[in-house]
Order: structure tokens, then sequence, then C-alpha cells
């Protein structure tokens, strides 16, 4: 059966390398055929031909920087068989940003030796989103008559309480086109229960051995309370006997808020808690998310926070910037940049405070510039030293972190990944002096569950937000 689950992913696999070294190819004919350069693009005479080894090297860039991408933005993990489900907008999203670290390793690498003509580049990220989507619709179709004809199925079974999974079935038929062929549902109890809405009830918990056995059960979902975890691991090894695939809704682990991965070290089967996307690779492509945004972003914004830095001199006694002692990943202090906004020794006399509403200690330009979030435009220095990220949980002083490790839970776990310019608490509205429950909790919901698209998602919402910015 663990072939049968192979065979799609090789699949995708194989339509991604076509796709993105495919449009490569297809540019550069059209660039320069004929035709385009003589109708199109008059090309001057006694031009040197392009080398096409070059452009064939291209291609197997854009097809491993394309496959980086999809994979982090989970393209190959989040599909049921030849269908991810990936909106086409999410698609386009990811082959832009797959050509910008193109451009950027073109520039930095391999532009020295030889530049690659950037209409070809242009055609090739129309190719790529042309022949992308096509393919989406393609392998949607196919899937769709594969469970059409009965081939692809997974011959699923429910085990858990009637309402629970009297909600997951709600859910399959939901999903048009799902891969779950329900045979039936096994109940907890001895009592025979009646069906769900057609769907047999197949038996108790006892009689798991025998029901797996009778109708060749592809897939089981779990829908156990807690209480029963002991009956939920018999089924666990009994699925891991007849290798049957099992998936398990939250309500079994429901008091279980760390990541969890099945991985061998070593040879060594083991659970690992904790680990997040951004270990191994998610960490390399966010730090070069990091690094090629901030640093196109300074060169764009260099006249404005000069422009900033001169009504911030001219509005009040002091320095532009203001620097201030924070803690970031792994507990480390380092010194994070903000323009000030405040008035000098403002803090003198409180000792460590929140910022509030109408703050009398804010300058005029700094009210406003705390309002737009145009006060954080120096952490981009951070960011290019390596001591922030552009997204993560925002770094705090001392002073609360030694407060609020010890009466909020899992506090700490903020200081796993790099503080951030902004972030996902930031651009709800969790700022300032709000609820630092729910602030922890937006924290580690973006830790665990972090991605290209979900940073992309947080600085677009970031340039809007100013929820409780003052």
């Amino acid at each position: 059966m663990r072939d049968r689950y192979l065979f799609p992913f090789l699949v995708l696999l194989l339509v991604d390398i076509c796709v993105f070294g495919g449009a490569v190819l297809l540019a550069y004919d059209v660039r320069f055929s004929s035709w385009f350069t003589e109708t199109l693009w008059a090309t001057p005479p006694g031009s040197p031909p392009p080398v096409e080894a070059k452009y064939w090297e291209l291609a197997l860039y854009a097809v491993a920087i394309g496959l980086i991408i999809l994979e982090r933005f989970g393209f190959y993990s989040h599909r049921e068989g030849l269908n991810r489900g990936v909106r086409p907008v999410a698609f386009v999203l990811a082959v832009v940003v797959c050509y910008v670290f193109l451009m950027a390793w073109l520039f930095l690498y391999v532009h020295s030796s030889y530049s690659h003509s950037r209409l070809v580049i242009f055609l090739s990220i129309l190719f790529t989103i042309g022949l992308g989507l096509a393919s989406q619709v393609a392998l949607r179709q196919a899937m769709r008559a594969m469970v059409t004809s009965g081939v692809g199925f997974n011959r699923t079974v429910l085990v858990g309480s009637k309402i629970n999974c009297r909600e997951i079935l709600d859910q399959l038929r939901s999903a048009h086109g799902s891969v779950h062929q329900v045979v039936g549902f096994i109940g907890t109890g001895r009592s025979k229960p009646e069906g769900l809405n057609g769907t047999p009830f197949l038996g108790s918990l006892e009689d798991v051995p025998g029901i797996f056995q009778e109708h060749h059960i592809d897939r089981v979902i779990l829908a156990l309370p807690g209480d029963q975890d002991e009956q939920a691991w018999k089924i666990l090894d009994l699925c891991k006997e007849r290798d049957i695939d099992c998936r398990i809704t939250p309500d079994l682990f429901e008091t279980m808020t760390l990541k969890v991965d099945v991985a061998a070290v070593d040879g060594l089967p083991v659970i690992t808690l904790g680990d997040t996307p951004l270990s191994g690779t998610g960490q390399i492509v966010k730090q070069a998310m990091d690094l090629v945004i901030a640093s196109v972003a300074l060169v764009v914004i260099s006249p404005v926070m000069l422009l900033f830095s001169i009504l911030i001199k001219l509005d009040s006694e002091g320095p532009v910037l203001f620097k201030q002692e924070r803690i970031g990943s792994d507990g480390r202090n380092f010194n994070m940049f903000k323009f000030r906004t405040m008035h000098k020794d403002a803090e003198k006399n409180t000792g460590p405070v929140w910022a509030k509403a109408n703050d009398p200690r804010c300058t005029r330009v700094g009210r406003w510039l705390r309002r737009t979030n145009l006060d954080e435009l120096p952490q981009i220095f951070n960011v290019l030293r390596g001591e922030m990220s552009l997204v993560g949980p925002r770094p705090e002083r001392s002073y609360f972190v030694n407060k609020f490790k010890r009466s909020i839970p899992r506090y700490m776990r903020r200081h796993v990944v790099k503080s951030g310019v902004t972030g996902w608490a930031q651009v709800n509205g969790w700022r300032g002096n709000t609820s630092v429950e729910e602030r922890t909790k937006c924290d580690i919901f973006y830790i665990e569950n972090w991605s290209v698209l979900f940073d992309l998602k947080i600085l677009l919402r970031t340039l809007v937000a100013n929820k409780n910015a003052y």
C-alpha cells in the first residue's frame, strides 16, 4: 500500500520538474526564434548568438529552487492523491517567490560570468504560471476520473463515538471528489446504534481485527476521546501490523499542544515533540528570504528613513534612533533599533512599562510613527545583522520575560526562533498593553505552522494593521 501513496507524489514531482524546466526552455525558444527576433524584437545585426547551454543551466536552477519553494509552501504534504487542492493565487505567489530567489542567485553567483536575457526570465514566469495552472486542472480532472471509475479510492472506516463519526462524515462529504470510500463506522460501545445517513455500523472496538480482515480496509480515521487512549494504541498497533494508513483527529490529543513528528534517528524510530517547520531547510529558506527582502527594502526606503530622521530631530530633543536591549532567540540579548518616538528619558521615573493609548511620553511625530508601524523600520538593520527576522514573535525586555515566564505556560517557547519585526500576534491586534496569554498563543501558532506563504501574508497585513498601535 505504501507504493500506492508514493506513486502520486512521484507523479506530482515529475510534473513540477517539467513545468519549471520546460517553462524556461520554452521561453528560450520563443525569445530567440526567428519570428520573434525579426518581427517583435529587432535584434541588431551581428549580435552574438545566445549560449544554449547556459539556459539549460538556468532551467536546472529554476527546477531546484521551484521544488524547494513548493515543498516549503506545503504543496506536497497537503494533498490527497493527485489533487493537492492549491488555490491559483497560492501557486502564482509560489512562482513569484521562486523567481525572486532565482534572480537573486543569478545576480550574486552567476551574473558575473554570463548575462541571461531578462526577457527570457520574464517569459519563464508567465509560462511557469500558465503551465502550472494547466497542470493543476489536468491533475484534478485525472484524479476525479480515477475516483469516478473506482481507481484510487481509500476504503476507510471511522472509529469513535457516533457524534464524532457524524462530524467526520459531514466534513468528508463536503469535500467534493473526496478519495475516501467510507465502508462503515466502529462504535465505542457494545450496543448497536443506527447507521449514519446510510453508513453502516460495523461493530464495536472488540470487533476491530475481524472488521479489518473482512472489509479489506485501506485507511482508519480515529475519533476516540482521550479516556480511551489504551484502545487507540491497540488500534494503532493493529494498523501497523496490517500496513493500514491511520489518521487521528485532534480530539484524541486535544491536550497536546506540541507539534508531533515521527522520524528515524540512527535507524531508531522516534517520536519528536516540539519540532517545527522552521527546522532544517525551513530555517535556511526563511533566512534567505529575510536577507533578500531586507536588502531590497533598505535600498527602497532609505530616502523615507532619512526624512523621518529629520522630522524626529526637528520635533524634539534627543537621538534619532532608540536602542534598547531585548531578549531574542535562545534567550540571547541584543540591541534592537527603533525610531525614537518618546521624549528623552521617558521611563526615568516610571521604569519599564508598556505603551498605552494617548501616552503622554510620545512626541508628536512619534505618535504618528507608532500608529503607522513606521517606527519599526530601523529594525531592518537588526535583520541584516542576523539578530532578528522580518516575521516572528516580538522581542521583549528582560524585565517582562522574567515576569511572564513564571506565570504563562510555554511563554519561553517564543524564543526557539528569531524575534520578528512584525508577527502574527501584532497583525491580530495583540500588542502593547493587551493579553499576554493571547499573544503567546499567536506566537506559538506561528512557530508551529510557519510557511513562506504565512510570512508573506503577515508582511502584507502589517501594512494595514494598526489595532492597538500606540
